[in-house]
């Protein structure tokens, strides 16, 4: 019999990122914000303990932020239909599926949308208190988390005022979008994954980890394999984060190996090639050499499209926590639109312009617009794909 415990924590583990924001740029103005949030807390990928060790999931409640809510209207009347898994049939109870948000993660979620309300609105004065389509832009990866994480966000952003309103948020599909979860979403990802999986590297640093997990790997019943090598840690830290109990077998050492391993996979799949940052970077750009009227976009995204888009401005290889929020700030300085970026409330040193937070659009553009490539394929075909999001009753 394995014993639990709860105390024991990685020092490497951040499960939340920080609400803040730098100081405003000296003597300029913000024009328009890109916002890239990784959603909040949600359930594992799969039910890797014995049933009785699965511990309590609640991703839906009376006050859930983002409730499992479906809504029809006939005659311009509208009806709302709640979703239930049975407590006996759900692979997490009393309430989740695999990888769906937990009602923390909502909370968590729908307080970054009050401080992005209070910074934006209230301090700023870039959006107007009221929600107003023309000014804002809403998008989310195709996983159904980010779309509830932007859900909650929104709802905080601007609260429901209006009877009947709806608000829109555009969800890709498949390889069809500007936010990849996975390689299997980009020819490009997949092919350099199973040439890197192939190096010596890989395959010493693998086989150390299968040697470091065996007690793990034997009590779960489950055999290494290189997705999971990457997935594992997302699975533990669902468990780490949520305050689920941990099997001993679960030590400091197996918590730090996935970790590390995860920071691993992301230096290599989404810093050393930039793929993911290209299909962001060509949207936003898209926006700007338009000349928007837009002022904020959202993107509910995850946690390999940040890191990428971190990694094309510093080099550095970041892996975020639930919650991360990275800021790309378009200001104007004495009539000269700059680029501006903003991680988890701190300013990022760009490398395109030699270490200085502030560098002119074009020169932005220059250094990114090789990477517009990537990924891309599909996405130029990409028609306004709608989420249909609220329904104030």
């Amino acid at each position: 019999m394995f014993s639990f415990f709860v105390l024991s924590r990685s020092a490497l583990y951040q499960c939340k990122s920080p609400l803040n924001h730098p100081p405003v740029v000296p003597n300029g103005t913000l024009k328009t914000m890109f916002l890239f949030t990784r959603h909040g807390l949600n359930s594992p990928e799969a039910n890797i303990f014995p049933k009785k060790d699965d511990g309590f999931w609640l991703c839906d409640a009376h006050e859930a932020r983002s409730p499992n809510m479906r809504v029809s209207t006939v005659n311009n009347t509208y009806r709302r239909y709640r979703q239930t898994i049975f407590h006996a049939q759900s692979p997490f109870p009393p309430n989740c599926g695999a990888t769906q948000l937990l009602v923390e993660g909502m909370n968590d979620q729908h307080e970054l949308g009050e401080y992005y309300r209070n910074y934006l609105v209230n301090e700023l004065n870039l959006l107007s208190e009221f929600y107003e389509p023309s000014q804002v832009e809403f998008r989310s990866g195709q996983k159904a988390y980010s779309v509830k994480s932007a859900q909650a966000f929104i709802d905080a952003l601007y609260p429901p005022e209006i009877p009947g309103e709806m608000v829109d948020i555009m969800v890709g599909t498949g390889k069809q979008d500007v936010i990849f979860n996975d390689p299997n979403n980009c020819n490009d990802i997949q092919k350099y994954f199973y040439s890197w999986i192939a190096t010596t590297e890989f395959s010493e640093r693998f086989n150390t980890t299968k040697e470091i997990l065996a007690p793990l790997l034997n009590y779960i019943k489950i055999q290494m394999d290189e997705m999971l090598f990457y997935s594992l840690n997302e699975m533990m830290m669902s468990y780490y984060c949520s305050d689920n109990k941990l099997p001993s077998v679960v030590t400091d050492e197996v918590l730090d190996t996935l970790y590390n391993n995860t920071q691993y996979t992301l230096e290599n799949l989404f810093n050393k090639n930039l793929f993911t940052a290209g299909p962001a970077w060509k949207e936003m750009f898209k926006h700007i050499d338009g000349q928007t009227e837009k002022k904020f976009f959202l993107y509910s995204s995850n946690m390999p499209t940040i890191t990428s888009i971190i990694a094309s401005i510093t080099g550095v290889t970041y892996v975020p926590p639930y919650n991360s929020h990275l800021s790309i700030e378009v200001w104007t300085v004495n009539g000269k639109d700059y680029i501006r970026a903003v991680y988890n409330g701190e300013v990022l040193k760009n490398q395109l312009a030699d270490g200085q937070e502030l560098i002119e659009i074009s020169k932005m553009k220059e250094g990114v617009s090789p990477l517009f490539k990537y990924c891309t394929t599909e996405i130029d075909v990409l028609s306004d794909i709608k989420y249909y999001n609220r329904v104030l009753l």
